[in-house]
């Protein structure tokens, strides 16, 4: 049995690293808060008041899920820093033996996504707004919850690429 020695620069960068993302991640949540309040307030008023609402906190949201997802990898970093694994866990293995698909998979599905997205921001540049009742707020929401399955999709697929590499090239070596 072999362990490694605690290197005390990566330690300190990693915990820089998460301090600075918790910081950020608390600071998304209260922008996104504060967003989803003047939305409720705002969608009893004029059209651009209630679309830059909505897009302001689909905006805020998608920041904040970004920033837990760079919280868990920067917490995950730290606590392999600290204490190194004895063994690869179970979804490394599972990513490994998988190999890259996982990874074309959800950059398929980024790409779908996008151009879903597209599709609807077309949809809303051609509906005519005529009244103070807003015709495209539907697809305004589809709009932005488009745009963050395709960061979930963007994100997991670069995640799932560096395992699915170090299988891929291991498998290669052992041929």
């Amino acid at each position: 049995m072999t362990t490694r020695p605690v290197k005390l620069w990566k330690v300190i960068v990693f915990a820089i690293l998460t301090a600075l993302m918790l910081f950020l991640t608390f600071t998304f949540s209260g922008m996104t808060g504060d967003a989803f309040r003047t939305w409720q307030l705002n969608r009893m008023e004029v059209q651009e008041r209630l679309y830059e609402s909505v897009a302001m906190f689909y905006a805020y949201l998608q920041m904040l899920i970004f920033a837990v997802l760079l919280l868990a990898v920067c917490a995950r970093g730290l606590l392999r820093a600290v204490r190194p694994p004895l063994r690869p866990g179970r979804l490394s293995l599972w990513l490994d033996r998988r190999g890259l698909w996982l990874a074309l998979i959800l950059a398929a599905l980024f790409a779908l996504f996008f151009v879903l997205d597209r599709a609807v921001l077309q949809r809303i540049y051609s509906t005519p707004e005529t009244s103070e009742v807003p015709a495209t707020l539907g697809d305004r929401r589809l709009s932005c919850r488009l745009q963050i399955g395709a960061e979930l999709a963007a994100f997991g697929a670069v995640v799932s690429f560096v395992p699915g590499l170090r299988g891929a090239i291991r498998r290669r070596r052992e041929k």
